[in-house]
């Protein structure tokens, strides 16, 4: 019995001390505020700090600032600051109207991990990021043929670059620091490059037709439609239509009224004369042998082709398309003189897609070629 007893009031005493220490450990982490364990920022451990302390800490990963190309922003992190000041705090707290309420929160608080992902806010931060792009980004720009005189030269492309808001976002997050971070900016590679561009030297398709230059509204309208064909480039693959790469024959664009075929009828309309231009590009195409995937006839006879040889458009209804299906880029060149004009396709030439050896035109006894 006597042992009995002995063994209770060992009990009790192992009781009461853990009691008490828990109490002084306890009331010692009331008095001090220190944080509990397992609370951290990220990889930044705050356990056994000071309120004050922790917030210092804090303060010292919170990135305020993006740079590129020497050029610092500076960011609002307003939100953000009160966010992980608002989870600090809870850290501090223990909760509970009487003392042992408030160690049950305090061993509550001292189990587990008790972890802040991220010192910025996403909706804060990412609206911010899309404002320095629109200042950063620049676009990328293709090669092209440009004429200098009675040559074409290519002008080399430029390569852009535009800021990457997902990818500068996530290194800000994975960032635990007060000082500039670098933004993440791509470059924006573009084709046809200048290489590419350098093997479009061969004819594959060459034809000139004749105009009345006296008739001052459709020869303004055919030049007009040329000038918009001339360096056009046509990519592997690709299919071509002359009402996209033309446009609305319109007065805003530059066209005049003239003469137009409608159901059998003579009529004013605008852009009267540009199917001159789209039936000379028909000629062409059918000389380097391209796949023709749209093409309409006049419902009247034309003068500048051979009957029933011409391509008519109108602009929302009929469309002159064909198809480049040769190994590299297709280069329109659309010219005219005081009373012709002339198209060329040059392009890379293979056995499907020979090079014409000299040019046609129609009538012939017209041509030119010098020119």
């Amino acid at each position: 019995m006597q042992k009995r007893y002995l063994l209770i009031l060992l009990f009790l005493v192992l009781q009461m001390t853990i009691t008490v220490g828990i109490g002084i450990a306890t009331a010692y982490a009331f008095d001090h505020e220190q944080a509990p364990y397992g609370v951290r920022v990220g990889q930044l451990n705050l356990e056994g700090y000071s309120k004050d302390e922790a917030w210092e800490q804090i303060e010292a990963i919170m990135p305020q600032e993006v740079v590129y190309n020497g050029q610092v922003y500076k960011l609002s992190i307003v939100d953000s600051r009160e966010n992980a000041k608002s989870w600090l705090e809870k850290q501090y707290r223990f909760e509970g109207s009487v003392w042992l309420e408030k160690v049950a929160e305090y061993v509550k608080k001292h189990t587990g991990e008790k972890i802040l992902p991220d010192v910025l806010l996403g909706e804060e931060i990412i609206p911010q990021l899309e404002m320095i792009k629109k200042e950063i980004d620049r676009p990328a720009f293709p090669a092209q043929f440009i004429d200098e005189g009675e040559q074409s030269v290519i002008k080399p492309e430029e390569t852009g670059y535009g800021l990457d808001v997902e990818g500068s976002w996530q290194k800000l997050r994975a960032s635990y620091t007060n000082r500039p971070v670098s933004l993440v900016v791509e470059p924006l590679n573009v084709r046809p490059t200048k290489q590419e561009l350098a093997s479009v030297n061969e004819i594959l398709g060459d034809f000139t037709t004749f105009f009345n230059p006296g008739d001052l509204n459709r020869a303004n309208n055919l030049r007009l439609a040329a000038n918009a064909l001339n360096n056009t480039l046509v990519a592997p693959g690709e299919e071509f239509s002359f009402n996209r790469v033309v446009g609305e024959r319109t007065e805003v664009a530059g066209y005049k009224k003239a003469y137009i075929y409608v159901n059998k009828t003579v009529l004013l309309g605008d852009g009267g004369g540009i199917c001159q231009d789209s039936s000379t590009l028909y000629q062409a195409v059918l000389r380097a042998n391209l796949p023709i995937l749209e093409r309409h006839t006049h419902t009247l006879a034309v003068n500048y082709v051979p009957t029933g040889e011409d391509a008519t458009v109108a602009y929302g209804l009929l469309d002159f398309r064909f198809k480049n299906d040769t190994r590299g880029y297709l280069l329109i060149k659309a010219r005219t003189g005081d009373n012709w004009l002339r198209t060329q396709l040059i392009g890379l030439a293979d056995s499907n897609h020979p090079v014409q050896e000299f040019p046609e035109g129609y009538p012939a006894s017209l041509a030119k070629w010098e020119k």
